[in-house]
């Protein structure tokens, strides 16, 4: 009895150190998308992210009761302070900074910037490649444009606001914000307060930006600039639709002739041919297809996408071959003897026996049409058309892509492969005994 039990938490243990092993690489790309982009670089790996840290600066704008236009110089004051603050402590895991504008004791203005949303405006948006100084940053009226892709709200009347207190543990982050304000980035108005908050919530914020970077990456398609990432992940979805639509029915209509129409030996002849072409590795058809695709039209379009999904895999044909093989030749007997034609059967009396051997195609087909990424790269050249995983390749070429962006989104593209591996792990596990069929 003991040396059954060992053998059995030998047998969970070695199941769940594997289980470990190959989540491992999930797991971390998941926390460094969590973490800033200097926490990743750290010479000492960093496997859990930090609590996100949000600087608060309070303005008090009194001086500028006299301006002609009080809303813009309030506009340039917050681009100078959140700015600056972003780019000379990014180093110090800060996750937003706060403007909060206040005159006679009220809050009039307010502005909340996430730092993934300043580094993309710092990489690809209105501070594309410049030097950050004061003259620059509020240059050519750069600084409007800025606040307005930062939103803020405005009211002389007063808005909602909080109370910022004095954080005593960051105490060497506020004074070298303050100092910032006094050396380098002079403001209009006078600093009162710098405060210090935490939230994990800003932490996962980080993803909502993610999504938006395709956005600014490549802004010359119209799709990606109007829906970011979402157009990548619905080229992603009705590719991989289509692929399942195709690799399970096709495949069926080829095996069915094979199992219980041909004779022997010329099943077995045609059978061997799918054989062969399983043998045949892809990068050697891989320019003739293109060149066909092309020469019929079929390049740079959705065409090219979606047409070569029409050819029924070799695997599934003889995967489904072998299945109708075992259901019991009485049915089809039975079925013909009372009239039915042979698509009737195939459709109403094969077809639903065969649920197992459907599901398991039906993932196997997800994953591989989820997960293809050569063809669709050298086949289509548009953004707008490009999947998820052609998207973070063509991103990973820049030199400004911060890697936990690139994380990001890498995560967010592998996970509907497992959540919908885990929802059908049952089918799966079915598909792959091949369930036995009663007669």
């Amino acid at each position: 009895m003991k040396k059954r039990n060992w053998t059995q938490y030998a047998t969970v243990s070695a199941t769940v150190i594997m289980i470990a092993a190959l989540l491992f690489p999930l797991f971390y790309a998941l926390s460094i998308s969590l973490q800033d982009e200097f926490s990743i670089y750290k010479p000492k790996p960093q496997f859990l992210p930090e609590k996100g840290k949000n600087v608060v600066l309070e303005v008090d704008l009194a001086s500028l009761k006299n301006e002609g236009n009080l809303e813009d110089a309030i506009l340039q004051d917050a681009t100078l302070a959140i700015f600056s603050t972003f780019i000379e402590q990014r180093k110090e895991g800060i996750t937003e900074i706060d403007f909060i504008g206040k005159m006679d004791g009220k809050v009039i203005f307010r502005s909340e910037a996430h730092t993934s949303k300043l580094a993309l405006e710092n990489d690809y948006g209105v501070y594309k490649r410049t030097n950050p100084t004061p003259k620059v940053l509020l240059g050519k009226d750069r600084y409007k444009q800025f606040m307005e892709n930062m939103g803020y709200e405005f009211d002389p009347g007063g808005i909602q606001g909080e109370n910022i207190e004095k954080s005593e543990n960051e105490s060497g982050l506020v004074q070298s914000v303050s100092e910032n304000f006094k050396e380098k980035y002079p403001l209009k108005g006078e600093l009162a307060n710098v405060g210090v908050t935490y939230s994990w919530m800003q932490v996962i914020e980080k993803y909502a930006y993610y999504f938006t970077l395709p956005k600014y990456m490549f802004s010359d398609s119209e799709a990606v600039a109007k829906y970011g990432l979402f157009a990548f992940a619905f080229n992603t979805f009705l590719t991989t639709v289509w692929a399942i639509l195709c690799q399970v029915f096709l495949p069926a209509l080829t095996a069915y002739p094979l199992a219980r129409l041909l004779k022997k030996k010329t099943s077995d002849a045609v059978t061997m041919f799918f054989l062969i072409t399983m043998m045949i590795p892809f990068v050697s058809i891989m320019v003739p297809q293109l060149i066909l695709m092309k020469s019929a039209g079929m390049y740079d379009n959705y065409w090219a996408m979606l047409v070569p999904w029409l050819v029924p895999s070799p695997f599934y044909i003889l995967l489904y071959k072998a299945f109708f093989q075992r259901i019991p030749h009485s049915l089809f007997e039975a079925a013909r003897m009372d009239g039915a034609g042979e698509f009737y059967i195939f459709t109403k009396i094969c077809m639903p026996i065969s649920k197992p051997i459907i599901s398991l195609i039906a993932i196997q087909a997800f994953i591989a049409g989820w997960s293809d990424f050569f063809w669709y790269f050298i086949s289509t050249k548009q953004a707008s058309l490009w999947t998820l995983n052609v998207a973070i390749f063509n991103m990973s070429e820049s030199q400004a892509i911060k890697q936990n962006f690139l994380m990001g989104i890498s995560v967010a593209s592998v996970i509907p492969i497992i959540i919908f591996t885990f929802i059908f792990a049952r089918q799966l596990k079915e598909g792959a005994l091949g369930s036995s069929v009663k007669g």
